[in-house]
């Protein structure tokens, strides 16, 4: 297989695994997890650190601890990117309907079943949205389809710089996050993940501040939203 092509599709199998990872934990995205981690026992150090997470979040109480982290409460860690932000509450329905726009444009819709619990703007949603880019441009490299490929590849590079490239390393940035035995070093490494894709396509997405003084009204705890799949 063509080098290029096989590099392509591994990233996309570790952004799909990095979804999975910092999705929802439930049964069915760990028996998912898994098997992804399987392919990529020969990656890069960035590839093979995600794999080496799965087995150590199989724990019980891992659910308990991402509701504490993400899901509950003023002191909750923001996991959706239009939570970020000074003027969030002016931009947000923008900043949705940029993300939908990419969705859109690729085909995807929204998802029924119990498993799809986030909204378009979660870092697990952008991060799946990331690997299907990925392994579309490697669908089309190995078709040869230059122009495609050049189609995907521009909307990877503006979906890093204007939404996913900002919004990884922030999640992973918040010290509830850090200081997080368990979920710490999976969204360290799905930051390293994003991070290294951007220095791989030479962008480089502004900062994404999170300003806790500024929150609305507290959300209540609930795991109804569904996201974006790729029809098929």
């Amino acid at each position: 297989m063509d080098t290029h092509v096989d590099a392509l599709e591994r990233r996309a199998l570790a952004f799909c695994l990095a979804a999975r990872l910092t999705a929802w934990p439930d049964d069915e995205t760990w028996r998912s997890a898994r098997a992804l981690a399987e392919g990529l026992a020969d990656g890069d150090d960035a590839e093979r650190r995600l794999a080496g997470l799965v087995d150590g979040l199989a724990d019980a109480g891992r659910e308990a601890e991402y509701v504490e982290l993400f899901e509950c409460g003023q002191a909750r860690v923001p996991i959706h990117e239009t939570e970020y932000g000074r003027m969030r509450g002016m931009s947000k329905g923008n900043e949705l309907a940029d993300i939908a726009g990419f969705y859109a444009a690729f085909g995807m819709d929204r998802a029924d079943g119990s498993a799809a619990r986030q909204m378009h703007d979660h870092l697990a949603v952008e991060l799946e949205f990331y690997g299907t880019l990925l392994a579309r441009e490697a669908a089309l490299a190995g078709s040869g389809e230059a122009e495609g490929v050049e189609i995907v590849s521009d909307a990877r590079r503006k979906f890093l710089t204007d939404h996913l490239g900002r919004l990884a390393p922030a999640v992973a940035a918040q010290a509830k996050v850090k200081d997080s035995a368990a979920w710490g070093p999976v969204f360290e490494a799905a930051s390293r993940l994003v991070l290294d894709e951007c220095r791989r396509t030479q962008v480089t997405p502004a900062p994404l501040d999170y300003f806790p003084g500024d929150d609305e009204a507290d959300e209540m705890c609930c795991g109804g939203a569904v996201s974006p799949t790729p029809r098929a």
